[in-house]
């Protein structure tokens, strides 16, 4: 949200997992015009069936930050942009993760937080919870959810 404009809303829906491959984080995203003062995300942690939100307020200096200029390589030469690419991590514990990057390898950390753990029933998520269970069940039989490292 912008304080006293229209603003924009983005309802992501399914996020997928996680911080592998060759193209990093991926997920739903759109353009952020007016760019926001807060942020709400909501979500459903899998591996902890357990429901979290977090109000983000965004820092007054952060679209500046975002324009200065960062090196990125390119397949033909190495150039510089800005960093405009905000990426949000949630992790398990309810831990949010935002960075700022415009490519893999140049990210910045520029907030970290814990969210608040809401009510919900996790029958809601029954197929997807089957679907998350089936790849990482082992893992998490043999590790138990990782709670640090975030």
């Amino acid at each position: 949200e912008k304080s006293g404009e229209r603003s924009w809303r983005q309802p992501i829906g399914t996020v997928g997992c996680c911080w592998k491959g060759a193209r990093g984080p991926t997920g739903p995203g759109g353009r952020a015009d007016p760019f926001p003062e807060l942020i709400l995300v909501k979500w459903f942690s899998y591996a902890e069936q357990k429901y979290y939100t977090k109000i983000i307020q965004v820092p007054e200096d952060l679209l500046d930050r975002m324009r200065e200029p960062a090196t990125y390589v390119t397949q033909v030469d190495v150039r510089s942009g800005p960093r405009n690419l905000l990426t949000i991590g949630l992790a398990p514990g309810g831990t949010v993760v935002v960075w700022i990057s415009n490519q893999i390898g140049n990210e910045i950390e520029v907030m970290r937080m814990q969210a608040t753990e809401v009510p919900g029933d996790p029958d809601d998520f029954e197929v997807g919870t089957r679907n998350y269970l089936e790849k990482h069940g082992d893992y998490l039989r043999e590790h138990g959810v990782p709670m640090e490292g975030w």
